[in-house]
């Protein structure tokens, strides 16, 4: 793999830990799986977030103590060697980012060690990938042979965010970069006006081969979702961070609430990045199971014995900016998957085969009765179905993206 991004290491800036609590997998983690099955040695700089408070709740207070902890053990024992390839920094830095004399603080502090270990680890001038837009002032101070923003989410529109400074950081990071990859065109067309970089719209992919083993491996359901299954009720399944900022929690609720026939069951963290998420309504309801994070190794035991995925993305901002990591998750495992159309996904969710558009609870159990019915009366078109949203996942698959991800890199590497 000599050709692969001109053999040049990566400092890459996450927008995540590595290993996160909520035991979910991002983009920056299958980037560095992937960098580093093809030799890349990668130096994984953890989140340090884009609020200006790091705890808000129970959740941020485990990451802060778990990352005061790790940065201690940095000082003393160095990157944590997690991989082959894969070197993992643990770094702190002061609230309150946006008064200029503490992001001064914060800057040198992060230079400072990023410098140090990319020394110690990398070859010279690695490409720098960043994901949080905060961490611009990267460019300037670590020498590099590229810089790329990876802009996977609407950042001023997360809730405790100052607003102003998410959108001050993005336009500064747009204008350093030698490339902006995007997962939605909103992002794209207003990055445009502040750069004259290529700006490539790339949505979201999946790792296929782990969530199309839910199709090609026989498996006993899990214990605790056997019980759901008693019940003898089609299940419908979410699969993620349940967050009111993300989901349209009323919407899940009328129509968890339209369909007593069915069964929701939702899989992983809940208000992961908010303060306050109220799931009352949603657990008064007597047909929604939240079973909780699982490993993501093991997700794809769940989602085989789904009948149909589930996904109330809320209108707006949030919703437009980003492109949720499970649609090719699920159509990777042969579901169809029913979704509002907003944002990027409108551009699939329009083709029937997938699963379906609907925006209302009726709308939803409509297309729900339908997938039931054909799975039940024309086995046929029902499997013909399947083997479309296999084929649409696995041309949006990682493996196929690390490759346009070099192909696209490549051409602005300075050497």
């Amino acid at each position: 793999m000599k050709t692969f991004l001109k053999g040049k290491d990566v400092i890459l800036v996450a927008s995540s830990n590595f290993e996160s609590h909520t035991k979910s997998k991002l983009n920056v983690h299958f980037i560095s799986e992937e960098f580093s099955r093809r030799g890349t040695r990668v130096l994984f700089v953890e989140s340090l977030g884009v609020r200006d408070l790091p705890i808000y709740g129970k959740h941020d207070l485990y990451k802060v103590l778990q990352r005061l902890i790790n940065f201690v053990k940095l000082l003393l024992l160095g990157p944590r060697n997690v991989s082959e390839n894969v070197y993992v920094v643990s770094l702190i830095k002061f609230p309150f980012d946006r008064i200029r004399f503490i992001r001064r603080i914060n800057q040198f502090i992060v230079s400072y060690f990023v410098r140090i270990y990319a020394k110690r680890c990398l070859r010279p001038k690695p490409l720098l990938w960043i994901f949080l837009p905060n961490q611009w002032h990267l460019a300037r101070r670590i020498p590099n042979s590229g810089v790329i923003y990876h802009c996977v989410d609407d950042y001023s529109s997360i809730p405790l965010v100052d607003k102003s400074y998410a959108v001050y950081s993005e336009r500064k990071m747009v204008r350093i970069a030698d490339i902006v990859l995007v997962v939605s065109t909103k992002k794209a067309k207003e990055f445009a006006e502040f750069t004259d970089a290529p700006i490539v719209h790339m949505n979201n992919v999946a790792n296929f081969a782990q969530f199309n083993r839910a199709v090609t491996e026989k498996l006993e359901p899990p214990h605790d979702l056997e019980k759901v299954m008693k019940m003898g009720r089609p299940i419908v399944g979410y699969v993620g961070n349940l967050a009111a900022y993300k989901e349209d929690f009323g919407l899940f609720h009328d129509t968890a609430k339209e369909c007593p026939n069915y069964s929701f069951v939702i899989i992983g963290a809940v208000g992961e990045g908010e303060f306050i998420t109220n799931t009352l309504r949603l657990r008064s309801l007597h047909n929604v199971y939240f079973l909780g994070p699982k490993d993501y190794e093991s997700l794809y035991k769940y989602i085989k014995f789904f009948d149909i995925a589930f996904i109330p993305r809320k209108k707006g901002k949030v919703g437009e900016g980003g492109f949720p990591m499970k649609y090719f998750e699920f159509l990777s495992a042969g579901l169809p998957t029913v979704v509002t159309g907003v944002g990027t996904l409108s551009k699939f969710s329009k083709i029937q085969e997938l699963g379906g558009v609907a925006m209302s609870p009726i709308q939803f159990k409509k297309l729900f009765d339908y997938w039931i019915k054909l799975k039940k009366e024309d086995p046929k078109a029902y499997k013909f179905s399947i083997e479309k949203r296999i084929k649409l996942a696995k041309i949006n698959s990682w493996e196929k993206r690390i490759d346009q991800l070099n192909a696209l890199v490549l051409k602005i590497i300075k050497d």
